[in-house]
């Protein structure tokens, strides 16, 4: 079984992530993506298909406001549009292979 998980893409802003998804590194202010999901459970899937660099925003008070955020480095900056771009390719759909491909 494929795991996916359908994002709906904010855009790119700044906020604090646990890391660079492509090489890792501290919390801190990155480059990131900002994508709704349906559920805490898709949040929480969605992260786990990253080494390093995505968490899920939830915030009890906003219970159908749940987002991922996805951040990078600015030296890799140019991975997050690769991986905007691949999720929409993808009609919108999160997969692991699209992770590594981005990481690329």
């Amino acid at each position: 079984m494929t795991r996916e998980v359908k994002l709906s893409i904010r855009g790119i802003g700044l906020d604090t992530t646990p890391g660079c998804f492509v090489h890792g590194g501290g919390s801190a202010l990155h480059d990131n993506i900002a994508a709704f999901v349906n559920s805490r459970r898709e949040g929480d899937l969605a992260v786990s298909m990253f080494p390093s660099g995505a968490r899920v925003d939830f915030r009890p008070w906003e219970p159908h406001w749940i987002q991922v955020k996805i951040g990078a480095c600015k030296e890799h900056r140019h991975n997050l549009d690769k991986l905007c771009d691949l999720i929409a390719k993808n009609g919108g759909k999160l997969t692991p292979d699209i992770v590594i491909r981005a990481q690329q």
